[in-house]
């Protein structure tokens, strides 16, 4: 399979990170891991050209895309207004948040 994002599916990185990731198809894998792509992209900081990805950055992009999958299988957290309308907010995890901009030390005066 092909580099998706970040993300070599081919790594062992994927299947350590996320061990469920062997039991999807390629369709479904690839689906989830350029969703997942799509999300952190647009919520990490933009890199200067030439400037290489932080190493973070694939773990972030596994990590949604795995939240995104546990997602599909959760009914507890649909917000609908009748049985033919449901909504689910899937919004970035704290975990991929801090992977894709890490909190900086602040320096204390006194």
């Amino acid at each position: 399979m092909p580099v998706i994002g970040w993300v070599d599916t081919d790594s062992e990185e994927l299947a350590e990170l996320w061990p469920d990731s062997v039991q999807l198809g390629e369709a479904s894998l690839t689906r989830l891991l350029g969703a997942a792509y799509d999300q952190c992209r647009e919520y990490a900081p933009t890199l200067l050209a030439g400037e290489p990805v932080p190493v973070a950055w694939p773990v972030a992009q596994i990590y949604q895309a795995d939240e995104l999958w546990s997602a599909s299988r959760r009914e507890g957290d649909v917000i609908g207004f009748d049985e033919t309308t449901a909504i689910r907010v899937r919004p970035l995890g704290n975990t991929v948040k801090s992977l894709l901009r890490p909190r900086t030390a602040v320096p204390r005066l006194g």
